[in-house]
């Protein structure tokens, strides 16, 4: 059976991953494997990053339901993982963010962001989290672009910059100071 991750496959074969009794009628047992079958893909990156079943059904249950975006979704979460140092806890948040309706997956930077990204240089990492964080705050997005592009402006570290101001702002808290350029020197 392909609509098990590896972990699962052995279980299901030594007889310890438990299953829901199937009943005697035809339909109601098609709708019960439907039900039960694990996306390949949600198996393939549960296998990968050694995730327990668990949580492997609770991801595949919310992608369920985010038919229209599940390649991009999917996508979101192999990049995220890659770079976790917990990919189960972080899973367990992507999904919880997936069922509050504020989980982005793998999108293609607005080009106000993209302009800001070019500019300067931003790295893979703060480009994904920028364009993450402005997509979640339409309301506010042009305002918190500007702070964070004044601070941009005369810093040597652009994508440190970038992730220090998301969480500046995310918490409300005090944000950094604009740096003034240095003076030339002729």
């Amino acid at each position: 059976d392909y609509s098990l991750c590896g972990g699962c496959y052995v279980k299901l074969a030594t007889g310890t991953l438990e299953v829901a009794q199937q009943s005697q009628d035809p339909a109601a047992a098609a709708g019960t494997q439907q039900a039960n079958t694990i996306d390949p893909d949600v198996a393939d990156l549960c296998d990968h990053y050694a995730i327990e079943d668990r949580i492997m059904l609770l991801l595949n249950e919310a992608m369920k339901e985010r038919q229209s975006t599940f390649a991009s979704d999917m996508q979101g979460l192999w990049e995220a993982l890659t770079t976790a140092r917990s990919p189960a806890g972080l899973l367990m948040a992507k999904i919880r963010h997936m069922k509050e309706g504020t989980f982005v997956g793998k999108v293609e930077p607005p080009p106000e962001v993209a302009r800001v990204v070019k500019q300067y240089r931003l790295d893979e990492d703060a480009k994904t989290k920028l364009t993450d964080f402005i997509l979640k705050r339409p309301r506010t997005a042009k305002e918190d672009l500007q702070e964070i592009e004044k601070r941009l402006e005369n810093c040597g570290k652009p994508s440190a910059v970038v992730m220090t101001m998301i969480v500046a702002i995310q918490k409300g808290g005090p944000l950094p100071e604009v740096r003034a350029a240095a003076p030339h020197r002729d």
